[in-house]
């Protein structure tokens, strides 16, 4: 098995390490802020401010090859490739492997051993940094809840199987029916007693968007970029519509999902587009192939990882509003977290109308 790193945060190029090189064991530790009040036992912890600090992470092992040049040239061209990253990329454990961190390389060495095996072998020590020294979850889990809201209670179950809190991406799509619009929605999680409400109106094809891990909320008139009918379809591709942009890597980084038809439901994130042909390239291979009788709708913006949704501003030159200010105080303070287990999430809205996904990724210490 060959450790793997993904660069530009999961987007860019593979690169597979030497077979013989493997990620050392390192340590995790966590921050727990407090304060000693003089004539009280022990310490005042302050909760909200634990944290996991950032580690440092190394692969190294001892690889043959025919002589120092060789060595040399090997180490260099691992520099120019890791080093010059100014985005994170992501580590994994061996190829294809269902969990990433995502890291910085800060470091490479190299050391030819004179004398040993004829002189073919040399030791490669690669240093990463981890400032979020958690292991992702590759796939996105959905939870959707799309019908008219019914008394007394509205709960959607989500079930987060990894073993710490993670921060979902929640979507609200409007929703209009008889004149009235979706308003004034409210999402409570009562696994941990946080909340999130909306203080305005919500319209069709209109959506809201928090990011609870940076507890923000962004609006945006609509989030579809280009909608059609399925040409054809690989297990790694999709053809898109006559329509489509003329321009390579117009929708490289945006999400497609397969509105109707063969394969509905389904999301998935474009990492390559070739204007001519007019097909998208897609991270992971379809479930279910679409056909001719799919339609798909790529969307503006998404969850990809490393987007800030208050920079809302993609191809297409449609541009979130921040509408922070319009949410609950403890949701710009405490957030949203998803505990590991059974989250109960109860969903309201002034007018029954409710369209609400949780996406979130699956992480491990």
């Amino acid at each position: 098995m060959q450790i793997e790193l993904i660069l530009k945060d999961g987007l860019g190029e593979s690169i597979l390490l030497p077979s013989t090189l493997a990620i050392d064991g390192h340590a995790v530790r966590k921050e727990i802020p407090g304060v000693v009040v003089p004539g009280k036992k022990g310490r005042r912890v302050f909760r909200d401010l634990q944290r996991v600090e950032s580690a440092t992470l190394r692969a190294s092992g001892t690889i043959e090859c025919w002589s120092k040049e060789e060595a040399d040239d090997y180490a260099a061209q691992l520099r120019s490739k890791l080093l010059s990253q100014r985005e994170p990329m992501w580590l994994k454990r061996f190829e294809g492997a269902n969990k990433f961190m995502r890291v910085y390389c800060t470091g490479i060495e190299h050391d030819f051993v004179r004398g040993h095996f004829g002189g073919r072998v040399f030791r490669l020590d690669v240093t990463f940094q981890a400032d979020d020294p958690h292991w992702y979850s590759t796939n996105y889990k959905r939870v959707e809840r799309n019908a008219p809201l019914t008394s007394p209670i509205n709960i959607i179950t989500v079930n987060n199987e990894g073993g710490a809190e993670t921060h979902p991406f929640i979507w609200i799509y409007g929703k209009t029916s008889g004149g009235q619009h979706t308003r004034n929605p409210k999402i409570t999680n009562h696994a941990t007693g946080l909340r999130i409400q909306y203080a305005g109106t919500v319209k069709q094809n209109e959506v809201l968007l928090f990011d609870t891990e940076k507890r923000k909320a962004l609006f945006v008139p609509t989030n579809i970029l280009h909608s059609g009918a399925v040409q054809a379809a690989t297990a790694d591709s999709v053809q898109l519509a006559i329509s489509a942009s003329p321009v390579d890597d117009y929708y490289k980084g945006h999400i497609v999902k397969i509105v109707s038809g063969p394969g509905a439901g389904q999301y998935r994130h474009i990492v390559g587009y070739t204007g001519t042909s007019k097909v998208a390239v897609i991270d992971t291979p379809w479930v279910t192939n679409p056909t001719s009788s799919s339609t798909y709708e790529v969307y503006h913006f998404s969850w990809v990882e490393g987007y800030y949704v208050h920079e809302a501003q993609s191809f297409g030159g449609t541009t979130g509003v921040d509408v922070t200010n319009l949410t609950n105080a403890g949701y710009v303070v405490d957030g949203f977290p998803l505990i590991p287990g059974v989250n109960l999430i109860e969903v309201e809205c002034d007018t029954n109308l409710l369209h609400i996904e949780v996406l979130f990724k699956e992480r491990w210490t």
